[in-house]
């Protein structure tokens, strides 16, 4: 490699800091002897995809800078206001570093210094890191729920997994927190609002609490149930009982990945089967702060609302069932 830059100029949002971020400021560091980091501010990120679950622009500075002085790195950090930065000034930074995605807003500064008469500033460029499945890491798609920090799935469900005795059992606990109805309040309406089970979402819809979408089965404690708002259902799927299904999975991740934003009506789905893993699918599947709603047997109705550790925490379950499927003894079995 040849000689190091001075300073090199990068810039972006890092949100959610993740194994991507790590990447682009090692190379940025490989490439000069300081490093000048600009930090968008929170006027910047309005326009992106899930823009409500960005972090503050204190936390996203704070993890950069914590990971800059643990690497011992010298950098200093700026906020950045606009897609320019310092870069317009006759400052000091002696080159640029972008990623793939953003080359063409340094070949953009490059024009506007080349207008204003500064000298040309060299651009390196840092390839993005990739999931297992080739798709780029990115802080949206965590945002999006698919992936957290490592770029590791959330769910990646191929064919139902029937789940076993264990982990019904641990799914008794309520997973969130049991509401007190006379109390109850919505809240905004800013991310998708999904209710599983017919008590709940007849609940919902009567007290007219706001709701994206509804699973339901026609049964409540295995004994029929029925309501008007059942004739209402814009589509149906199959989801044999005790499994978390592919297609459950599959029709959440294309709803929730074209999701306009809160709507009048509801989307309803009757679920032919069983429809209470379909809240296990949610918690998998959904961006980072959904709100899940579903009935607990004999104890209500429980609030859920998604976030890293509790999609985590589920992934890791999934794994355990994926084992399961290809075969691996599970030790309560084995011990029996």
């Amino acid at each position: 490699m040849s000689e190091k830059h001075s300073i090199a100029g990068l810039g972006g949002t890092f949100d959610h800091f993740h194994l991507g971020h790590r990447h682009f400021l090692d190379f940025a560091a490989s490439q000069a002897n300081e490093i000048w980091v600009g930090v968008t501010t929170n006027s910047m990120t309005h326009a992106k995809n899930w823009a409500a679950s960005i972090e503050s622009f204190e936390i996203r500075k704070h993890n950069v800078e914590h990971y800059l002085e643990n690497r011992g790195i010298p950098f200093k950090t700026f906020p950045l206001e606009n897609a320019y930065g310092p870069t317009l000034e006759n400052s000091s930074v002696t080159c640029l570093v972008v990623t793939e995605h953003s080359v063409s807003g340094g070949e953009h500064i490059l024009q506007e210094r080349q207008k204003r008469g500064l000298a040309a500033l060299p651009m390196q460029v840092c390839t993005l890191l990739r999931d297992s499945s080739g798709k780029i890491l990115s802080s949206t798609r965590i945002r999006a729920g698919e992936i957290n920090r490592d770029g590791e799935t959330m769910a990646n469900i191929a064919k139902n997994q029937t789940i076993s005795a264990a982990t019904r059992s641990w799914l008794q606990t309520p997973q969130g927190k049991l509401l007190d109805l006379s109390t109850f309040s919505p809240l905004a309406k800013t991310f998708p609002v999904i209710v599983v089970g017919d008590i709940v979402l007849d609940t919902f819809l009567k007290k007219q609490w706001h709701v994206d979408v509804g699973f339901f089965d026609g049964l409540s404690q295995r004994q029929p149930f029925t309501a008007d708002w059942q004739k209402n259902a814009s589509t149906s799927m199959t989801e044999p009982a005790g499994t978390i299904s592919a297609e459950g999975c599959s029709w959440l991740r294309n709803y929730l990945d074209r999701w306009p934003g809160p709507i009048a009506s509801p989307t309803l789905v009757q679920v032919a089967g069983e429809e209470d893993l379909l809240a296990v699918s949610t918690i998998l599947t959904a961006p980072l702060g959904s709100m899940l709603y579903y009935g607990q047997p004999n104890q209500g109705i429980v609030e859920v609302e998604i976030s890293e550790k509790l999609k985590n925490e589920f992934a890791r379950k999934f794994a355990q069932l994926q084992n399961l499927a290809e075969g691996v003894v599970d030790l309560q079995q084995h011990q029996k």
